[in-house]
């Protein structure tokens, strides 16, 4: 949240992300609150959503996560950050 607050938006979400598999938000959330046990396999999406300071909007980004024994693996190859 802080690193948000800091590049001067505000998160306007209720969660950061969440699991993926035959329908668009599957198997769990991860947001304050929720206690989601992220294990090898799980593939997911982590998002910011973020209120536009000019106009209030909600932008959302996010990038596919497969979680492997190593760690998480980016799948979108981009560098992620803000």
């Amino acid at each position: 949240m802080a690193v948000i607050k800091e590049a001067g938006f505000e998160h306007s979400g209720v969660r950061f992300g969440h699991g993926l598999g035959l329908s668009l938000a599957e198997g769990f959330s991860i947001a304050p609150g929720h206690n989601a046990l992220v294990e090898k396999g799980n593939y997911l999406v982590l998002h910011l959503n973020i209120a536009l300071p000019t106009s209030g909007d909600a932008a959302i980004h996010g990038d596919p996560v497969l979680v492997r024994e190593s760690g998480a693996e980016v799948l979108s190859g981009k560098q992620v950050g803000i």
